[in-house]
């Protein structure tokens, strides 16, 4: 028997769609959160990070948009959607980040500049990545 047990919801592959239902941070000792493949859109809420007991957010293949709320350390979220989408944007902007990092620095001042770089993801969605250089 194992040490202990760890609490679950699997809603995957259920072909639920819309926006993702607020009251799922109610559920108090959940610890893993589990619906991807689905077609779940817009943001995923605020009050997700006020999951206590929340260890892993699984929310994969879903038609989500916006940024992800900042949660605890030991969270871990994951939004990946097949190649061609997020993940290939992801690429692209580590590519650039690294590029960027690699160009010497023209001034001696060690002034820090910020450059934004926005490209459009599945036809209506902003991915945004600022680098510091």
């Amino acid at each position: 028997m194992p040490q202990s047990l760890q609490i679950a919801l699997n809603l995957s592959s259920n072909q639920f769609e819309g926006v993702l239902p607020d009251t799922l941070s109610q559920l108090n000792g959940l610890e893993v959160l589990d619906l991807p493949n689905n077609s779940f859109t817009g943001q995923i809420p605020d009050s997700f990070v006020t999951m206590e007991s929340l260890t892993q957010l699984v929310l994969s293949n879903n038609r989500l948009s916006g940024l992800i709320p900042k949660f605890r350390s030991y969270v871990s979220v994951d939004t990946t959607v097949p190649i061609g989408g997020v993940v290939f944007a992801i690429f692209i902007a580590a590519v650039l980040v690294r590029w960027i990092s690699s160009r010497p620095n023209k001034n001696n001042d060690e002034q820090i500049e910020s450059e934004e770089h926005r490209s459009n993801i599945n036809g209506n969605e902003d991915f945004y990545v600022l680098v510091e250089i």
